[in-house]
């Protein structure tokens, strides 16, 4: 089980269970919120040096019209 732990003051913190619907990032290129597998993530590299595109942002740094 893998799962998220954060902070919320001196006496509180919050854990959240790591799911295949529940990972999301920011576009690098306009900020959108996307779901994103990990496994694909890791499968081209790693959490820290990975920046994942949004589908808009994705079409047009490949060139596809659409």
């Amino acid at each position: 089980m893998f799962y998220a732990k954060g902070k919320l003051s001196d006496t509180a913190e919050i854990t959240v269970l790591l799911r295949d619907d529940n990972i999301f990032c920011a576009c690098p290129a306009c900020g959108r919120e996307s779901c994103i597998d990990l496994a694909a993530v890791f499968s081209e590299g790693d959490l820290y040096s990975t920046s994942v595109y949004c589908h808009s942002c994705s079409e047009a740094r490949l060139g596809v019209i659409g």
